[in-house]
């Protein structure tokens, strides 16, 4: 009867409601990824050339050994990989997937950069 109808009509509004909200996040995740994808492979590039110099710098800086290099190291190539996964989150339409795996980047990057005595940016 009518009383089903009903429920149906705010069955469906809940659920447009709930696809409005989905949107937003998706448009907003997509922002955030172009802003991402222009700035992280950059800091992912600089950190490496950060890397490659102290690899050959006859002393490291203050505050940073050999050990702490080599995990700067494997930290690096964690950064590269998650990368390469939220790529592919992107690619696969896992838009806030893929902007909440870069956002996590960019913490760990500014700490990597951090422990190296890079200047952080912004």
């Amino acid at each position: 009867g009518p009383e089903m109808t009903k429920e149906l009509v705010a069955l469906k509004d809940a659920a447009d409601a709930g696809k409005a909200e989905l949107d937003a996040a998706v448009v907003k995740a997509k922002e955030d990824w172009t802003a991402y994808s222009t700035a992280l492979p950059q800091t992912v590039e600089s950190i490496q050339r950060r890397i490659d110099s102290l690899g050959k710098a006859r002393r490291l800086p203050v505050g940073l050994d050999k050990a702490g290099l080599e995990d700067a190291k494997s930290s690096l190539e964690t950064l590269k990989s998650d990368w390469t996964e939220a790529g592919a989150a992107f690619n696969a339409g896992e838009f806030t997937e893929a902007a909440a795996k870069a956002s996590a980047m960019e913490v760990r990057a500014a700490e990597l950069m951090a422990k190296l005595g890079m200047p952080s940016s912004g």
